[in-house]
């Protein structure tokens, strides 16, 4: 039986007591992403096609995001 991670996906969420498009533009946005949540930072706009890539200190290489649906809607 193999050990390997082949594939990590995961879900965020969380209750955040600010406007909505505050939040959104914190998430989307990969200046304010970078100074929170990504420690070696993030790379491209969450937007679907874009290409985005976040970075950890803790662990080696840039990590691609895969944006599947970013209702911007939602946030104004």
């Amino acid at each position: 039986m193999s050990t390997e991670l082949t594939e990590l996906r995961f879900t965020v969420s969380g209750r955040i007591a600010r406007p909505v498009a505050e939040v959104y533009e914190a998430v989307a946005d990969p200046a304010q992403l970078s100074q929170y949540f990504t420690t070696g930072g993030a790379r491209g706009r969450l937007e679907p096609g874009a290409e985005v890539t976040w970075d950890f200190a803790d662990f080696p290489g840039r990590f691609p995001v895969n944006v599947v649906e970013a209702d911007r809607r939602a946030a104004s």
